[in-house]
């Protein structure tokens, strides 16, 4: 009986964790370059079940094997690490010339205000007050001489990522790639950073190009995420009538068969 809480906790503990993935992901249904996580479970273990009679009798049965194999049990199920879905999301014109939108792999340098790099594909940009390219959080966006300002004039950007204040270059984006099987790890939004802070992301080789009045939308499928919502809600559900009926069995069996 203990075996079988066990197994029905881990599968509610699995299906929680499964409906704040989703949820994660339903919220941020609207953030610029959003990636989803994958949730992925997985069995765990099974266990060979055997009986074993021999003590139960008094007769030996050569012709009979010992001990005698009942079945496989499970043991649960455990969670594998999330996957981030790093497929495109929709682009969307909007209309604004500081909005841009990556056609392709790869991502923008950016760097904070207290200067580290990161990468992202959050296009969602505008100026500060010193004229500068910048995210919603006030993050630089990084061309090949730093920081690229572009002033308060007109801004015109080309799909190789060159940048033109009122007709005047200013800067090119330094548009970043990194290997497909590099993981990269979120730190908010349509940001990331790659895991081994050793790995150098190279630049783009025009398999991407930048596309102005427009923006890249976050790439979860909100009817896909609502019927995951509601795998899990039942997956739970089922797993804590499992485990309501072993406590219930259990119960009678130290509270009535130990009387008897």
């Amino acid at each position: 009986m203990l075996r079988g809480i066990y197994s029905a906790a881990s599968a509610m503990l699995t299906a929680f964790q499964r409906q704040e993935q989703t949820a994660a992901n339903l919220a941020n249904i609207n953030t610029p370059g959003y990636k989803r996580d994958a949730f992925v479970a997985r069995s765990a273990p099974s266990i060979t079940e055997v009986r074993n009679f021999e003590g139960l009798l008094s007769v030996a049965y050569p012709t009979r094997p010992f001990p005698l194999k009942v079945g496989e049990v499970g043991t649960g199920v455990f969670n594998d690490p999330v996957i981030t879905d790093f497929s495109a999301g929709d682009v969307r014109e909007t209309g604004r010339e500081l909005d841009l939108a990556l056609i392709g792999p790869g991502y923008y340098q950016m760097r904070s205000t207290e200067g580290a790099t990161f990468y992202s594909r959050d296009g969602q940009f505008s100026r500060d007050s010193a004229g500068r390219l910048v995210d919603a959080h006030g993050n630089f966006v990084v061309g090949n001489d730093g920081p690229i300002v572009v002033g308060f004039g007109s801004v015109a950007v080309e799909a190789d990522g060159s940048v033109y204040a009122d007709g005047q270059p200013v800067g090119q984006l330094w548009i970043r790639e990194f290997p497909v099987d590099a993981p990269l790890r979120k730190i908010g939004g349509g940001d990331f950073i790659p895991v081994d802070p050793d790995l150098a992301p190279t630049f783009s080789e025009g398999a991407t190009i930048v596309q102005q009045g427009a923006i890249e939308y976050s790439n979860v499928d909100p009817s896909r995420a609502v019927a995951e919502m509601l795998s899990a809600s039942r997956s739970y559900e089922a797993a804590q009538r499992i485990l309501q009926m072993s406590d219930a069995i259990l119960e009678r069996s130290v509270n009535d068969i130990g009387r008897v």
